[in-house]
């Protein structure tokens, strides 16, 4: 009896899984849409375009450059006797609704709740004993635990 309860568990975990992975295989298959297209979409999208203010800007925390989304990780370099590691001790992210606009059309868009996976990386490395930059010492007085 419990054999066959403990298939349709495993059965009903692999659908749940390949259900949640359907935009992730969406992206990864690399098609994109035309916004024209998303009026009549019935699941994830993905847009390629060109992204431009609706109504204001949001300053990323660590660098202090107005931009439509960020996201951010600090690690921080970590040893004990033989053994270290970078550990991620702050992460965060912000998005503000802006226009994206392709050779179809163009439409707004609401980041809220959406998944960010920027692509463009700044990194900024500062050594133990080294004065940290003005917008990153900022930061680590005023929103870093």
């Amino acid at each position: 009896m419990i054999g066959p309860l403990l298939v349709l568990a495993g059965l009903g975990a692999i659908g749940v899984g390949c259900w949640k992975l359907r935009p992730t295989y969406h992206v990864y298959r690399g098609d994109t849409d035309d916004v024209v297209t998303i009026e009549r979409a019935t699941g994830p999208v993905e847009l390629e375009g060109t992204a431009s203010v609706v109504d204001e800007t949001v300053a990323a925390p660590l660098t202090k450059r107005d931009c439509l989304a960020y996201e951010y990780e600090v690690e921080e370099y970590q040893s004990s006797g033989k053994n270290s590691s970078w550990n991620t001790v702050e992460t965060g992210s912000d998005a503000v609704r802006f226009r994206l606009e392709d050779e179809t059309a163009s439409v707004q868009v609401d980041p809220g709740g959406a998944t960010l996976a920027l692509t463009t990386a700044t990194t900024v490395e500062v050594d133990g004993g080294e004065p940290e930059p003005d917008p990153i010492k900022e930061f680590l007085e005023t929103e870093s635990d």
